[in-house]
C-alpha cells in the first residue's frame, strides 16, 4: 500500500515511472506530480510536506493539477496560511464531501482528509475547528470524542460562508488562459492576492453555464477588485 509523500495518507496511487517525476493521486490531498529533486528539497519535514499537501488540495478545489519542484518547496515556507474563518470553511466543506450526497452523517473530528483541507498539521486543530463550527449550529455532538454529526443546517452555513466570502474578498483575476502563464499564476500572481487577504478567482477555473461574457462581468461585479 502507498503512502502519500505529503500527508501521510494511506492508499495514494503512484503509478510506477521512468522520469524524475513521480505522479501521485491522493485520497485526502488530490492530484499532483513531485519531482526527485523536490522530495529531496522536503527532507523529512513532515510539517512542511503537509503544508504542501494543503496546497495540493486547494489547488485540487480549483481543477489544477500542481507539480511540485524545488523552488516549490522553498516559496511554500512563506506561502501565506488561510485565516481561521476560511479554515472552519474548508473542515466544514470536507465533511459535506465526505458525505457524497447526504444531507445527515457523521465524521471523525481529525479525519485525515479534513485535516488535510482545513491546513491542520496538528491534529487538535481540527477540534477546535469542529467545536466552533458545533456553536454556529453546523455541526451537532454524535456522542462520543472522536465524531461530529453534519446536520442540514450545516449545508446552510457552508452556503453562507462561500457567499459572504466571494463578496467581500474575491479578486477577479483577467490573465490570458494559457499553459505558458501557469507558473506565473501559481507561483506569482495566487500567493500575493492570497497574502492581501482575498480569494483569487480566474473564471475558466469555475464551472459555468452560459457565454464566458456573462459570467466575467457577473464576477467583477462581484470581486473587490
Amino acid at each position: 500500500m502507498n503512502v502519500c509523500p505529503l500527508c501521510n495518507a494511506p492508499e495514494a496511487i503512484m503509478p510506477a515511472s521512468n522520469t524524475r517525476t513521480v505522479d501521485v493521486i491522493c485520497p485526502a490531498c488530490g492530484q499532483y506530480s513531485l519531482t526527485l529533486e523536490a522530495n529531496s528539497a522536503i527532507g523529512g519535514d513532515l510539517e512542511i510536506a503537509f503544508t504542501l499537501g494543503s496546497w495540493v488540495s486547494e489547488q485540487t478545489a480549483n481543477g489544477i493539477r500542481p507539480t511540485i519542484r524545488q523552488e516549490t518547496v522553498g516559496w511554500i515556507r512563506s506561502y501565506p496560511r488561510p485565516t481561521v474563518k476560511k479554515r472552519a470553511e474548508l473542515y466544514l466543506g470536507s465533511a459535506i464531501k465526505s458525505l457524497n450526497g447526504k444531507l445527515i452523517g457523521r465524521v471523525g473530528i481529525s479525519d485525515h482528509r479534513l485535516r488535510v483541507a482545513s491546513w491542520s498539521y496538528h491534529s487538535e486543530d481540527c477540534l477546535g475547528l469542529a467545536r466552533y463550527l458545533e456553536k454556529l449550529g453546523a455541526l451537532e455532538d454524535a456522542g462520543n470524542t472522536q465524531e461530529m454529526r453534519v446536520i442540514a443546517e450545516g449545508h446552510l452555513i457552508h452556503e453562507e460562508m462561500i457567499g459572504r466570502r466571494a463578496q467581500s474578498s474575491q479578486a477577479f483575476v483577467a490573465m490570458w488562459f494559457d499553459a505558458a502563464v501557469k507558473e506565473a499564476y501559481d507561483g506569482g500572481i495566487d500567493p500575493a492576492v492570497r497574502g492581501a487577504g482575498y480569494e483569487p478567482l480566474r473564471v475558466d477555473r469555475k464551472e459555468h453555464e452560459g457565454k464566458i461574457d456573462d459570467k466575467i462581468i457577473a464576477e467583477i461585479r462581484r470581486s473587490s477588485f
